[in-house]
Order: structure tokens, then sequence, then C-alpha cells
């Protein structure tokens, strides 16, 4: 059994080295299992990838809630491929894990492998808007933005159409979203054409 500290910013768990804990907690388990790629402010892994295998966690942004929690997002894979879909984690304010969701755009059942969420914002109700890049069932990636509840319900969710005037390849992403007084957002980000 592999004992504290564990290398490469990977926390011991029940005897074993867990994977790389972008949010302060164990991701992934067994020491020969994960592989950290890249790293993030505060020293945490910003990117994890299992060994032999495609499958990915990363973070982008995080922010805390209005209730003091915390709230991380960025892209994971779920099914040992590459597509990623949209991923948020929750955690109180001691850096304890709450919970987990993972979004796909457009409401479609599978992720179309390039969903990632890019920024967050809290909102004043405990919850908060969420932006990013989708794809959905569009062709192309396109400007993605979520509001979600403080149990990380989706309630309202837009997948940017192309512009009037642009060809149905042009790619877009959101950057940046803030939460306005009144509890809407503005989200800012880029078109490619």
């Amino acid at each position: 059994a592999n004992s504290a500290p564990c290398s490469l910013g990977r926390r011991c768990h029940q005897g074993s080295c867990g994977g790389c804990e972008a949010w302060r907690r164990v991701v992934r388990t067994g020491c020969s299992e994960v592989l950290l790629t890249s790293a993030a402010p505060l020293g945490w892994p910003a990117t994890c990838k299992l060994e032999n295998k495609a499958q990915r966690e990363e973070l982008e942004d995080a922010a805390v809630l209005a209730d003091g929690r915390v709230l991380a997002v960025g892209a994971a894979s779920t099914d040992g491929s590459q597509a990623t879909r949209g991923w948020a984690v929750w955690q109180d304010a001691q850096g304890g894990w709450q919970l987990e969701r993972t979004y796909v755009a457009d409401g479609i059942a599978i992720a179309s492998g390039f969903d990632r969420l890019l920024a967050v914002a809290a909102r004043p109700d405990g919850g908060a808007w969420l932006a990013g890049v989708g794809q959905g069932k569009a062709p192309v990636q396109r400007p993605w933005l979520l509001r979600v509840d403080g149990q990380g319900n989706a309630t309202h969710e837009a997948l940017l159409p192309a512009p009037v005037g642009s060809g149905a390849s042009d790619t877009g992403r959101f950057d940046g979203v803030a939460t306005l007084s009144d509890g809407s957002a503005v989200a800012v980000g880029r078109i490619d054409n």
C-alpha cells in the first residue's frame, strides 16, 4: 500500500495514491494510472489523464457562491474516450467535495466531443451562470451558456446559432460570464470565421 505523501500532487486515500486533485478530492485511484499533464495556480493540477486511456478531467475556472461554497468548472470525459462534457464540482468552504454534475450542450444524450465549461459567475440566489463552448446538434462548436441552481440543475440553456451573415462553419465560444444586479448574465467570447 502507498502512504502519504503521494507524488505529483496526488492524495493518499484508503491505502493508495489517488488521482489528480484538481478540486482537492480524489478523482482517480491508483498511482500507476494517473498522469499529471499540466498545473494550474495554487499548485492544483489543471489536467489529469489516465495513462494508456484518453479519459481526461480539466479545470478551467472557479467562483465562490453566495452561500460560501466553491464551484469549479471545466471539462471531463466520462466514457474512456476524448469526448468531453461540461463538468462542474461543488465544494464546501473548507474544500470538501459536495456534488458534481456533467452537462452536454443542446440537451443531447451523448457528448458531442467538444462540450467544455470555461467560466463561472455566482448568482445571488445560490446558483450560477456557466459559460463555455458546446456543439450539441450543431455542425461546429458554438458559444454555450447555462444557468444552474444551487443543486446543479440546469434551469436555462442557450447554444448560440451562427450569426447572421456568417458561414455555418464559423466556430465560437464564451470565454467569460458575469452576473448582473438583476441576476441575469452577460457573456463575452469570440466567433472565429
